[in-house]
């Protein structure tokens, strides 16, 4: 009987979570694990709302206790450990409980043709894996910069990120935070495949751009840096941000000085051959620093912000 009430109860306050209606779902809840105190979803779902308004302490309670009516529940066990380590600030205690989340073994369901949760165990545990790079970089923070305890901290959050890229290999963020977290080690081949692999990923971040920019600038290849700073100044000016514009474009000054103070500059004169009359309107458009004949603008714009200045090729994204 109070099973079938605290139910009743649980679909109730599910209908006012989905509308937005959080204290009506989060009395609801509270009345139905009172019920059942074993029903983990109405407790994942409680520490979930009280995230949104900020009560932590009482989200991490409530991910606990759906963690002890089912330590398996992934979903439960990452965000209570996203939770320590970027708002409480438990980091030690967060990494605990992302490495139960990846060494947890929940039971895999597969109905052929009806429902199989393999794909989602597994992309919970890229994410766990995610993370826990993220909490051991933010551990690094902790300590002096030029202390080993730092590099330790760098080399476990790189094995993590490259953990989850097994899993999950096109996912832009753990690509991007591989490939910065090699430059702070200063293994900058690996960096450089990295930055090269989220932009073909995602190509219209200015972020990864903009760090390969300086990778390059480190590795005195300056006209290559260049490039890369001009799309990242592209991009960052496409969004009305103003200083950051300005700045990048202080940074394009100062790395054209060292380029030329390097070498002289050298003029390519390039000739294309174009008929008398055109079978086709075309669009133009200036990459590189040159006007280029294109049929597909965006698609000439995107192939461009996608290549590498070192590795001169495109990445194929999947």
């Amino acid at each position: 009987m109070y099973h079938a009430t605290a139910f009743y109860y649980v679909w109730q306050a599910d209908q006012a979570y989905k509308e937005g209606l959080f204290q009506e779902a989060i009395r609801k809840y509270n009345h139905a694990v009172n019920l059942y105190p074993e029903h983990y979803k109405a407790h994942y779902n409680l520490g979930n709302i009280y995230v949104v308004y900020e009560d932590y302490n009482s989200a991490v309670s409530s991910y606990e206790k759906a963690l002890m009516a089912n330590p398996d529940y992934l979903n439960a066990r990452i965000n209570l450990g996203i939770v320590l380590t970027q708002q409480i600030l438990d980091i030690d205690r967060g990494i605990n409980e992302y490495k139960k989340a990846i060494n947890s073994k929940p039971f895999v369901i597969n109905v052929p043709f009806i429902f199989n949760n393999k794909h989602h165990i597994w992309h919970s545990k890229a994410i766990a894996y995610y993370n826990l790079g993220l909490a051991y970089k933010s551990k690094s923070l902790l300590y002096k910069p030029d202390s080993m305890f730092v590099k330790e901290c760098l080399k476990q959050a790189a094995q993590y990120y490259r953990n989850s890229i097994k899993i999950e290999p096109n996912n832009y963020e753990t690509h991007y935070n591989l490939a910065l977290t090699m430059q702070l080690l200063g293994v900058y081949s690996e960096s450089l495949e990295e930055y090269c692999k989220a932009i073909s990923l995602e190509p219209l971040n200015y972020e990864s751009h903009y760090n390969l920019a300086i990778l390059l600038r480190q590795r005195f290849l300056y006209q290559e840096s260049l490039k890369e700073l001009e799309k990242a100044g592209l991009l960052i000016d496409s969004r009305g941000d103003y200083f950051k514009t300005a700045y990048i474009y202080q940074m394009l000054n100062d790395i054209n000085q060292r380029a030329i103070a390097k070498r002289s500059v050298q003029y390519e004169y390039i000739t294309e051959k174009i008929g008398e009359s055109p079978a086709k309107n075309y669009n133009i458009t200036y990459l590189n620093g040159r006007v280029v004949l294109t049929e597909n603008l965006d698609k000439a714009i995107m192939e461009n912000m996608k290549t590498c200045p070192v590795c001169k090729t495109v990445t194929p994204t999947k």
